[in-house]
């Protein structure tokens, strides 16, 4: 599995949709989280288009000076002409670049800062936005035209959170990539247990630095819990999840254990411990709420 492939019904379309996107040379906006993998669907977008013999340069709209966001633009235009354009957060783009974006994308060309040369633009553009553009645009924070003329192929990446069924292959593919020479196999089951109860803010990119820690602190052939060093948060509570350093038990009964161990723990912070709320969530009855913190030595961790 790579990260553009996926086995959630959502992503798969998506996947699909943006094969057909690739075969135009219309602009792309992409919307998703921070961390949701907009920068590989690009990727993907590039890799299926007839430009994908051409370079596929990457141009950071956030948290670059207006010079230095001019010349990475620049040297984009003459190194990657007639490939791909990534304008990475393009959301964050300064008023005075988005005025300078879009006069290069209306006539043609972007006159260089230096030496007053006029540089063709000769590339597909894909554009990625974690905010909110269409606020963006009636609060005044970003140029209408601009948005327009890079919104003609809208593509959503959802978060990680709506696709639980991609955390285990996503993170064995981390492993491969991070453990595979330290001779890690695979997750014991109650890391697989932690990262399945994890909401994953940072999605992607922080399931993958996650995964990068286990195999920094962990001892083949499995990364344990304790491994991965999550810290979990829910509704301003914390709860950090660890392995017993002597868990040798590999049963499915102590793996579900461990799982409903997390999830009710889980479904308990988003209803600020309430047993009454939390049985409503979980549809079953208050008092075997009761009974599964007693039994699963369950206990609330206060707020920081």
């Amino acid at each position: 599995m790579s990260v553009c492939v996926s086995e959630n019904k959502i992503m798969q379309d998506l996947f699909l949709v943006a094969a057909e996107a690739a075969k135009t040379d219309l602009p792309v906006l992409i919307f998703g989280e921070s961390g949701s993998g907009k920068s590989r669907l690009a990727e993907y977008i590039h890799q299926k288009s007839g430009r994908a013999a051409k370079s596929l340069g990457c141009v950071r709209c956030g948290g670059v000076s207006p010079v230095m966001w001019e010349r990475e633009f620049r040297d984009v235009l003459v190194s990657c002409a007639d490939g791909t354009l990534f304008l990475e957060e393009i959301s964050s783009l300064s008023a005075g670049a988005q005025k300078q974006l879009l006069t290069a994308l209306k006539g043609g060309f972007f006159e260089d800062p230096d030496t007053g040369a006029k540089i063709p633009v000769r590339l597909r553009i894909i554009a990625a936005a974690a905010r909110d553009m269409e606020s963006l645009v009636e609060g005044g924070d970003f140029l209408s035209d601009l948005y327009y003329r890079l919104n003609v192929f809208p593509l959503f990446v959802p978060p990680l959170r709506k696709r639980q069924e991609d955390i285990a292959p996503l993170a064995q593919l981390f492993l491969d990539k991070y453990g595979k020479e330290k001779g890690f196999a695979g997750f014991s089951e109650e890391a697989l247990g932690t990262l399945q109860a994890c909401r994953w803010p940072g999605n992607i990119r922080e399931l993958e630095n996650a995964v990068q820690r286990g195999c920094a602190f962990g001892t083949a052939p499995f990364i344990q819990a304790r491994d991965l060093r999550l810290q979990i948060r829910f509704s301003g509570y914390a709860l950090a999840l660890r392995g017993d350093d002597e868990e040798q038990d590999k049963s499915l009964k102590t793996a579900l254990t461990h799982f409903k161990k997390a999830y009710l723990t889980r479904i308990l912070n988003e209803t600020a411990w309430n047993q009454t709320r939390a049985a409503k969530v979980l549809d079953i009855q208050r008092t075997y709420v009761s009974r599964l913190l007693r039994e699963l030595k369950i206990r609330e961790i206060k707020q920081e």
